[in-house]
């Protein structure tokens, strides 16, 4: 096989897992990835969809693969970077092992981002102005060097503590905006938020 078929074939074998870490990227959010980071990523998955596929289609050679089994090799990849992506998302791995105490860490690379998807519901934002606007989360920003978020039901607060309600839908702000400091409350009568889901915050990718 001449080299240039050589490196399409390992393209073609890789695809699978390029594929399954694609879909883990469009579910969670993890630091950018380098170069080499991304194909060792994608032989590891690639790796693990062909055992599957070989057991599952009792196949002993790579070279019995037949286009009509791409299908087969596509649907393990979605599969596989669901379940990958789900459960990284939902710290599922980390979760295991801070319950046996094996580690303190979670599978979220930043404190703004394990904070929003633990805590939520109306919130209370300090700019670096001096300005204090209120408002019910909505969606906020994945990665902390952006620092964006998005309050419906919002108002000012001025220096005596008065609520200055925003005519229409909401307010966001932005990384420019100068957020400093961000007060998760406790509304009187409401219960206390301490999932995401409950909150409706929706991280906004």
């Amino acid at each position: 096989m001449p080299p240039s078929w050589d490196a399409l074939f390992i393209l073609v074998v890789l695809l699978p897992g390029f594929m399954c870490s694609r879909i883990v990227d469009g579910i969670f959010v993890r630091q950018t990835q380098t170069g080499v980071g991304r194909i060792t990523e994608a032989c590891l998955y690639s790796f693990l969809i062909y055992i599957a596929f070989a057991i599952t289609l009792k196949l002993d050679k790579l070279n019995q693969v037949q286009p009509k089994h791409l299908l087969i090799l596509a649907g393990y990849s979605l599969v596989l970077g669901l379940l990958v992506g789900g459960a990284l998302h939902h710290d599922v791995p980390t979760r295991l092992l801070r319950f046996v105490h094996l580690t303190q860490k979670t599978t979220n690379y930043s404190v703004w981002n394990d904070t929003f998807r633990h805590y939520g519901g109306y919130i209370q934002v300090q700019l670096k102005d001096g300005r204090s606007v209120l408002g019910w989360l909505e969606f906020f920003s994945d990665r902390d060097d952006q620092k964006s978020v998005f309050l419906s039901d919002a108002a000012w607060v001025t220096a005596e503590g008065h609520a200055i309600p925003i005519d229409g839908p909401g307010i966001l702000l932005t990384a420019d905006s100068g957020i400093e400091t961000i007060l998760f409350l406790r509304c009187e009568g409401q219960p206390e938020v301490d999932k995401p889901e409950k909150a409706k915050a929706q991280s906004a990718t």
